[in-house]
């Protein structure tokens, strides 16, 4: 999922550098890639706490 929401935020950036058109047209998805990536952030940091909380439980 990680690597879904990278690419397609890259591909929003690359695509906005050929103008204001194309800007316009991928411009009102903007907020969504914004809200999605942070969501993303906020699960991968639940997931490295998670994995760093079992680590200190192990007991071999």
């Amino acid at each position: 999922m990680n690597c879904t929401i990278h690419v397609t935020m890259y591909t929003y950036y690359f695509l906005s550098t050929f103008g204001r058109y194309v800007q316009r047209i991928f411009g009102r998805y903007k907020f969504i890639f914004i809200i999605i990536e942070i969501v993303n952030r906020i699960h991968n940091i639940d997931v490295f706490r998670l994995a760093m909380s079992w680590s200190f439980y192990d007991t071999h």
